[in-house]
């Protein structure tokens, strides 16, 4: 029986991955900067002390500025102060939801962004009440595909790994949740990552209701 759900937050309860690299093609077409916008496909589901950027701007240093990297952050954190959550809050979130709290199963948002923007995220679409644990990478010695992080929200319910399930759509946060030994389902993406070392792809959360019949 499963008793616990852990969550990544972008490209899993929020479509904020594809508004990201929305934001990002704006700023480089702003600042005439020639990065293929795939590049970028890098970044998601990192943890800042992994360094990506240094894959991401590998044969593109002298095409950007030395600041660009400061530069792209603010404008996107500008971007993020008066966007509406609301908007990219994937349609089957919250039926599902709805359903394990209905099924006393526990809810847990174990995300590698920081702990402001995913509650900032999660209180305007209006579903924060519904966790029972919000967890950051930045509280973590090592990130994602480390499975630290959910073996805390494990430990924190009092659970063994067969009892949850991880929701991911990263190729970095599918390898944590299986190296917690955890059943993981991924969000299908349409980014150029391979999700294959999922146990299950969906594209509705809801269909995976099965897995809790008793």
């Amino acid at each position: 029986m499963i008793k616990a759900v852990l969550f990544d937050l972008d490209g899993v309860l929020i479509n904020s991955e594809v508004q990201e690299q929305k934001w990002t093609k704006e700023y480089l077409d702003k600042n005439g900067i020639e990065i293929p916008i795939e590049r970028f496909d890098l970044l998601i589901g990192t943890h800042k002390k992994q360094n990506m950027w240094e894959m991401v701007l590998e044969g593109y240093r002298d095409k950007v500025p030395d600041t660009f990297k400061k530069d792209l952050r603010n404008y996107k954190t500008l971007k993020r102060q008066t966007f509406d959550y609301r908007t990219i809050l994937f349609p089957d979130v919250v039926e599902y939801l709805g359903f394990l709290k209905q099924n006393n199963v526990k809810i847990a948002c174990a995300s590698s962004s920081n702990i402001d923007y995913i509650h900032n995220a999660l209180s305007k679409c209006g579903i924060i009440d519904y966790f029972d644990l919000i967890c950051t990478g930045d509280d973590f010695m090592e990130s994602k595909p480390s499975p630290e992080i959910y073996l805390y929200c494990m430990n924190n319910f009092g659970l063994k790994p067969q009892d949850c399930i991880v929701v991911e759509d990263s190729v970095f946060g599918i390898e944590a949740g299986k190296r917690a030994g955890m059943y993981v389902v991924a969000r299908k993406t349409d980014f150029s990552f391979s999700q294959e070392h999922a146990d299950d792809i969906v594209t509705d959360l809801n269909s995976t209701q099965n897995l809790f019949v008793r």
